[in-house]
């Protein structure tokens, strides 16, 4: 984006709780930025920090708002959103980088020269000194892993434009991507964000969106952005457990009534025999041996070979997550009762 004498102020949002190996780096990266500082309006929302985080923070330009109760990213992204002052928002997470200094700068581009275009998303890059395990799920744009990644939906939205640097598309009549992370237009994000609840999840809000008939996103191919999703295979499964059945605002099974986007739905049988399907495709060794060896090849990088690893032990960790939850089990339940009535 050429230099312009008007830059729209833009406010971050970044929940943080005990992050104090994480937040210096993230922070780092946003005031490299090759954008007027005094327009960048930095907001961290803490949830009770017991170590060094605050004492970073305090390091930079920011705003720092201490909530014992903002103790979930969601409720913390809720509480920063209603903080910002900008034009532009957008949250990151305390774990996360921007690789380049012009990356704000290329971000906006879209929002600044189309008026329709509601936000603009990129995807997660590898970074080569990340641990194993974060460089294998990083392979994939939305860093899914191969239990994600089978449910990864192929939408099929319209290509209207492309620059150099980003491309517009329309998402109507379709579902957007399971990506969480995107730079908004902040009036018009706050048309789909609930008044009163904390519930958020973060890859809920651009279908609410195009529910709300804002279609129009950019995605900037040029950017790219680090994220140290996992540092091993304990904190993996831990995540993917807690975005099953977490009460605080973020459970699948929990808040399965209020989401926009589902991976799966278990009230489909069609959801539930392409989720039978995995559960046995997942556990054959062989095709994920054949599999993680081609990436590791291919990537010229033997931490692929985690996918033949993540296959079996995610699908079932979550497999475990689901039958110890009561919603779960009623879900299922009632698609196999359901199911047998049809026949």
């Amino acid at each position: 984006m050429q230099a312009k004498p008007n830059f729209p102020i833009i406010s971050i949002g970044i929940p943080t709780l005990n992050n104090e190996r994480d937040i210096g780096s993230c922070l780092k990266s946003v005031f490299m930025q090759e954008y007027p500082h005094d327009l960048i309006d930095l907001i961290i929302v803490d949830g009770g920090s017991t170590d060094n985080t605050l004492e970073i923070c305090h390091r930079f330009p920011v705003r720092i708002h201490i909530d014992p109760k903002a103790n979930s990213p969601e409720k913390a992204k809720m509480i920063a959103y209603r903080l910002s002052k900008g034009e532009i928002f957008l949250f990151l997470d305390a774990d996360m980088r921007l690789p380049r200094p012009d990356w704000l700068r290329k971000m906006i581009n879209p929002l600044c020269e189309h008026n329709d275009v509601v936000a603009s998303f990129t995807m997660y890059l590898v970074d080569r000194n990340d641990p194993s395990l974060n460089r294998c799920l990083s392979y994939h744009p939305s860093q899914c892993d191969p239990f994600l990644g089978f449910l990864y939906p192929r939408s099929s939205n319209v290509f209207e434009y492309r620059s150099q640097s980003y491309a517009r598309f329309d998402f109507a009549g379709t579902t957007f991507p399971p990506i969480g992370f995107l730079v908004y237009r902040k009036e018009i994000l706050g048309k789909v964000l609930p008044k009163t609840s904390a519930v958020l999840l973060d890859i809920d809000l651009p279908n609410k969106l195009i529910q709300s008939g804002y279609t129009k996103f950019a995605y900037v191919s040029n950017t790219g952005l680090f994220h140290l999703h996992a540092l091993n295979l304990r904190q993996l499964l831990r995540k993917r457990i807690r975005n099953i059945d977490n009460r605080r605002g973020s459970g699948f099974l929990p808040f399965f009534g209020q989401r926009s986007f589902l991976w799966v739905d278990p009230r489909r049988a069609a959801d539930v025999a392409k989720l039978l399907f995995w559960m046995i495709y997942s556990n054959l060794l062989i095709p994920h041996i054949f599999i993680a060896s081609y990436k590791s090849i291919k990537f010229r990088d033997i931490a692929c070979m985690w996918e033949a690893i993540l296959a079996p032990l995610v699908t079932d960790a979550v497999l475990f997550a689901v039958l110890r939850n009561s919603t779960g089990r009623k879900l299922l339940w009632e698609t196999i009762a359901s199911s047998v009535r049809a026949r």
